[in-house]
């Protein structure tokens, strides 16, 4: 039906925006945030690896998982710097 395609399209949209914005943007800010953490001698909670691990996750889900380009996944930090190193 109309409704189903329609749902089908908003996923795959979803998917390809996510692959070329969202994510990529994600990883970016969490990599520079992690060596902005470094040079302040903090440590940064997340790595960018993790965004790429919840990318595939997310893609490996097919159309039943959450699409990309929404809410941000659980686990990552809003602030980022979470603790001063010793």
């Amino acid at each position: 039906s109309l409704g189903n395609r329609d749902a089908a399209l908003a996923q795959q949209l979803a998917i390809t925006t996510g692959f070329t914005f969202v994510w990529p943007l994600r990883f970016h800010l969490v990599k520079n945030l992690r060596r902005h953490a470094e040079r302040l001698n903090r440590v940064f909670e997340m790595h960018e690896d993790e965004i790429t691990d919840m990318a595939l996750r997310v893609q490996a889900a097919g159309p039943s998982g959450a699409p990309l380009g929404q809410a941000l996944p659980e686990g990552l930090p809003v602030t980022g710097i979470v603790e001063e190193r010793a």
